[in-house]
């Protein structure tokens, strides 16, 4: 998979929300650029409950700190 093709569960329809739907959702409520963003193509999971998991990239700085537990 080169990445570019649309992963999803399929066009399965939740309560009339599809993938696209998901995916745009997820955009609106945590992508900031340059440090949380979604692809038009992320994987979206869903389970039996309303809602879905999309797949995001998250920014981590190289900045040769390690944070401790």
């Amino acid at each position: 998979m080169s990445g570019d093709e649309p992963v999803n569960s399929g066009e399965t329809e939740s309560e009339g929300k599809d993938d696209d739907w998901s995916r745009e959702r997820a955009k609106e409520l945590y992508c900031v650029a340059g440090e949380i963003e979604v692809d038009s193509n992320a994987r979206v999971s869903r389970g039996g409950d309303p809602g879905a998991y999309v797949e995001a990239w998250v920014w981590v700085p190289d900045d040769g700190e390690r944070m401790d537990e």
